[in-house]
């Protein structure tokens, strides 16, 4: 997904920002707060973490696929089979993907035949995912054909074939508009048919890629990939994170982390969505530029009769007038 257009247009002020925060902005101690580099970088950090924020909530629903395929061609060979000209099929027509994606698209489709075959005749077993709570699996029904599936991060399945099921599983993967529907359940990136589908998902699937170390770095740790309340005495920095905003930086405004707090900014930032940001640093720079627009998308729009729905003006002393 291309950030730097579709993020022109999020919620914010205008190039100049309205006059009401304007206003604020060199009136107020919170504008001053926010006019500091650090605290304006982080604004734009947590613009962008608000705008990816969808990508990171859909999980990784085949990351155990690989080792599935290798034991459902041995143990269903001709379903395998199938399912590997279906997927010789799928990327004649799908060259102009990049290459990542391409290979993306290519193993949901084979992923969802194998999934189809499994409930036609077999059974899975599933990891428990944050994305779902903590569940296994969530059930679905309503599809094609009377179709019903689990969705969720397969780990083991085993297939009982009997003739009935057998040609129950024949049927279902024979079904164009099922298959479609169950890779849209596995991943929901994938758009309906139409003329510009491909060129939708290979912008969506980019980004979902692009985007694995911070879904990887969040499920493998206590704290959330962006701490918002989490605040640590004595310079202690939690491991994975480093600091973005330093104290020293508040000081000359009366300024604390216990500011940040009240404020919802973090000092911390995660070095796997540090690194996104790097790749992302002509966007962010733009975003700097216009200070309003951050304030408003973090908290909103000000009152313009002077209540504003930001964080207190007090949680930061006034600085001396120059």
């Amino acid at each position: 997904m291309d950030l730097d257009s579709s993020e022109s247009g999020a919620s914010g002020s205008s190039v100049n920002g309205p006059r009401v925060v304007m206003r604020m902005l060199y009136t107020t101690p919170l504008g001053h707060f926010c006019r500091l580099p650090e605290v304006a970088l982080a604004l734009a950090q947590d613009r962008l973490a608000a705008t990816i924020s969808p990508f990171l909530q859909i999980p990784d629903f085949l990351a155990c696929e690989e080792a599935l395929l290798r034991d459902w061609e041995v143990e269903r060979p001709a379903a395998a089979a199938q399912a590997k000209e279906s997927a010789a099929r799928l990327e004649k027509e799908i060259t102009s993907m990049p290459p990542a994606v391409r290979s993306l698209r290519i193993r949901l489709r084979v992923a969802a035949l194998r999934r189809i075959d499994a409930a036609a005749l077999g059974r899975e077993v599933f990891l428990p995912c944050p994305a779902l709570f903590a569940e296994a699996h969530l059930l679905e029904d309503g599809m094609p054909l009377g179709f019903t599936m689990k969705v969720g991060t397969s780990r083991l399945a085993h297939y009982w074939p009997k003739p009935a099921s057998e040609a129950k599983s024949e049927v279902w993967r024979a079904d164009p508009e099922l298959v479609r529907a169950v890779e849209r359940r596995l991943l929901p990136l994938l758009p309906p048919p139409g003329p510009k589908a491909d060129e939708e998902f290979a912008a969506a699937a980019a980004l979902w890629l692009a985007l694995a170390p911070l879904r990887d770095f969040e499920a493998a740790n206590v704290l959330p990939l962006f701490p918002y309340s989490t605040i640590y005495p004595n310079g202690y920095v939690p491991r994975g994170y480093r600091i973005r905003i330093r104290p020293e930086s508040l000081a000359p405004l009366g300024g604390s982390y216990l500011t940040l707090a009240a404020a919802g900014l973090s000092p911390y930032i995660a070095e796997p969505f540090d690194a996104y940001c790097e790749s992302r640093q002509a966007l962010l720079k733009a975003w700097m530029e216009d200070v309003p627009a951050l304030a408003v998308a973090k908290w909103g729009e000000p009152d313009p009769h002077g209540v504003a729905e930001v964080p207190p003006a007090g949680a930061v002393a006034k600085p001396a007038q120059d």
